[in-house]
């Protein structure tokens, strides 16, 4: 968790004020939220290129697998369900957070 809020902080993600390390989370505006998107999009697609040469077949199954659990979450408009599939995925998360 500690790193995960370092990372943040290092990406502007969080502000960080005082001795106490109060943590807020910056006020973006609209501008700035399109920006971070197309970014995301550019980058994410860029690494989704590259690793077509190498993915490993059951990557891709899982993949696909965790894109379908997605979409059935989405299409129930189940938020949380869809953040706990996301969540459980990740792979590198503590116990207490899956």
């Amino acid at each position: 968790m500690r790193e995960a809020l370092r990372q943040l902080e290092s990406d502007g993600g969080l502000d960080v004020f005082g001795g106490n390390r109060v943590l807020c989370v910056p006020i973006r505006t609209p501008a700035d939220l399109v920006d971070i998107h197309d970014v995301r999009l550019n980058l994410e697609g860029f690494a989704a290129l590259h690793a077509m040469d190498r993915i490993r077949p059951a990557e891709l199954r899982l993949i696909g697998n965790t894109c379908q659990l997605m979409q059935r979450a989405a299409d129930a408009r189940d938020g949380a369900a869809l953040h706990a599939t996301i969540i459980r995925n990740s792979g590198d998360l503590p116990d207490d957070l899956t």
